[in-house]
C-alpha cells in the first residue's frame, strides 16, 4: 500500500475527519486542509515522489570530476534513488528517471560509453550530464556534446548537462606538449573544476529535470 493510502486511511479514521460530510472524506486535499501546512506540504510531496518514482544515478569517473557532478546531482534528489558506478550497473528497468554521466574521451564518448548507451537506453527516461577539459565556450565541444546524444538511440532525453574538468596525469603532460596555445591555456583554466558554481549549476539541472516529470 503506499503512503498515500496509508494516510488518507488514518485522516478517514481521525475523530474530527469523521464529523466531515461523506463526500469529504474521499477529497485529500479538503481532509488536510485541517493539518498544519508542514504536513499538507508532506502529503503533496507523497503525491508527486512517494512510491511512483526511482532515480538512478550512475556515473563513469577516472579523473573524479565526472563522480563530483553525480554526487551534486544525487544529493538533492528525493527518495527513493540510489548512486552507482555505470560499471555496476546491469539495467535501468525499474527505474523512473536516470541520470547518466560520463567523460568526453577523443572527443566524445568512448566504446565502453557507446557501448552502454547503445544496449541500455532505449525506451528509457534519462537525463545526461558530461565533463571535459575543454572550457565551455570551445565552438568544437557542441559536435562531441552531440555524440553522446546520438549514442543514446531510442531513449527519451529529458535534459543534457555538461562543464568543465580538471585536467589530471597524463593527459596535462599530453596538453602541455601540444602546438596550440589555446589547448595548453586549457590546463589553467581547468584547474579546481568541476567548481561550486558548476556544481551548483548540476544541483539545479538535477532539479528542472526532476521538475518535468511531475504532474
Amino acid at each position: 500500500m503506499s503512503r498515500i493510502l496509508e494516510l488518507k486511511e488514518c485522516l478517514a479514521l481521525h475523530p474530527y475527519t469523521r464529523q466531515l460530510r461523506p463526500g469529504a472524506r474521499a477529497n485529500l486535499a479538503e481532509i488536510t486542509s485541517v493539518y498544519t501546512h508542514q504536513f499538507i506540504n508532506i502529503v503533496k510531496s507523497e503525491m508527486y515522489w512517494g512510491a511512483y518514482m526511482k532515480v538512478l544515478v550512475a556515473y563513469m569517473s577516472r579523473t573524479g570530476n565526472t563522480k563530483k557532478v553525480a554526487e551534486a546531482i544525487y544529493g538533492v534528489i528525493p527518495e527513493p534513488k540510489e548512486i552507482k558506478r555505470v560499471e555496476d550497473v546491469t539495467t535501468l528497468e525499474g527505474y523512473d528517471l536516470t541520470f547518466l554521466g560520463f567523460p568526453i574521451l577523443r572527443f566524445g564518448p568512448d566504446g565502453k560509453t557507446k557501448t552502454f548507451l547503445e544496449t541500455h537506453v532505449k525506451d528509457k527516461t534519462i537525463a545526461l550530464f558530461v565533463t571535459h577539459m575543454a572550457p565551455e565556450g570551445v565552438p568544437e565541444l557542441q559536435e562531441w556534446l552531440q555524440k553522446f546524444r546520438d549514442a543514446a538511440v531510442g531513449a527519451n532525453i529529458l535534459g543534457f548537462f555538461d562543464c568543465q574538468g580538471e585536467i589530471h596525469g597524463l593527459m596535462k603532460t599530453i596538453v602541455r606538449l601540444n602546438r596550440d596555445p589555446h589547448v595548453r591555456e586549457s590546463i589553467q583554466t581547468s584547474q579546481g573544476k568541476p567548481d561550486t558554481v558548476r556544481l551548483e549549476r548540476a544541483r539545479t539541472f538535477a532539479n528542472e529535470t526532476m521538475n518535468k516529470l511531475k504532474p
